[in-house]
């Protein structure tokens, strides 16, 4: 209850937040907090470690397996990692991701490369000369991207359509038969003024 209070102010505020706001917030006394943390930053580690948590999002992943076309796993895939970067974005943006060295399992640097393995574990049973890249490459992009878009800005936007991310890694930024030497013979207006 004192860490689902305390993510959104965390999100908010960093690691300004006061702990009078997180009580108000869970809807305890003040010294009710210190009778299950020892001090403000036991607290906000125990927050860090349950947002970094990635275990619910393997679970989906694995899950996504179960999808009998490439599309229906990568789309649900989209929407786990979505949700995952959702969660961790703002405390990216707020640079609150060290979760203290009790908690080695919930750091960036251990969750990426998992969460990166799982999509390109999605990749089983496709022939690896119908692919342009490895799995492990297209899992690290599709995982960087989510992460990307997971990361708070100061302009709205609107998130990606899943599908059309699916299509465009699945099928290239080129349509039909296009190539890049069809790219190099007719430059752009804003390519031309780029350079």
């Amino acid at each position: 209850m004192l860490v689902d209070a305390t993510l959104p102010l965390l999100a908010r505020r960093g690691p300004t937040v006061t702990t009078a706001e997180i009580a108000a917030a869970a809807g305890v006394a003040e010294g009710t907090m210190f009778r299950v943390f020892p001090d403000k930053a036991g607290l906000l580690e125990a927050c860090v470690a349950h947002a970094l948590c990635a275990d619910d999002t393997h679970r989906q992943l694995a899950d996504a397996a179960r999808h009998d076309q490439l599309e229906e796993r990568l789309a649900a895939a989209g929407d786990a990692l979505r949700a995952y970067f959702t969660r961790v974005g703002p405390l990216l943006d707020r640079r609150l991701l060290d979760p203290g060295p009790t908690l080695p399992d919930h750091t960036p640097e251990r969750i990426l490369p998992l969460l990166s393995q799982s999509v390109a574990d999605l990749f089983a049973g496709v022939p690896a000369a119908s692919l342009r890249a490895t799995p492990e490459l297209l899992g690290r992009l599709y995982v960087l991207l989510f992460a990307a878009e997971g990361m708070p800005t100061r302009t709205a936007s609107a998130p990606l359509p899943i599908p059309e991310v699916v299509r465009v890694l699945l099928s290239g930024a080129l349509a039909g038969d296009a190539s890049h030497s069809d790219l190099d013979a007719h430059p752009t207006t804003e390519r031309s003024t780029a350079r």
